[in-house]
């Protein structure tokens, strides 16, 4: 995906996975901070206002925040009968583990999606590839 912010600060997108009978959701997020870079973040939500907990994050070093679409970053999430694992790219090839738990920790998600936050809602999230295949 590619993200494209204003260089104000906050920018960040996510993917989702979501319980729709809780309303609780997990997302792998990547955020690109201006002057502090990218930080990739696996964090539980109770609802869309109601932050729960951060799993895990890796702050990855500064980043120029891109003033149009040009750099490709990965996000995955990998469910099997056991686990959840989440993965992050910086080339969108090689991919690095970021969290995993047990399968249906916290939640036991039913729908999966897009999250997208920013400081001013000046943000573009461009999506070049999605798939969801059966473990």
């Amino acid at each position: 995906a590619n993200l494209v912010g204003n260089g104000q600060g906050n920018d960040r997108f996510a993917l989702v996975i979501y319980d729709s009978g809780s309303g609780k959701f997990i997302g792998l997020d990547l955020a690109l901070f201006t002057g502090t870079g990218q930080t990739y973040t696996v964090a539980a939500w109770t609802n869309t206002t109601t932050f729960s907990t951060s799993y895990s994050s890796a702050a990855l070093g500064t980043a120029t925040f891109p003033s149009s679409p040009q750099s490709k970053y990965g996000l995955r999430v990998v469910t099997d009968s056991t686990n959840t694992t989440y993965y992050f790219s910086l080339n969108g090839g090689t991919w690095n583990q970021l969290f995993q738990h047990s399968k249906n920790t916290f939640l036991t998600p039913d729908s999966v999606g897009f999250g997208v936050g920013a400081f001013d809602a000046n943000i573009i999230m461009q999506v070049d590839s999605f798939k969801i295949t059966q473990p």
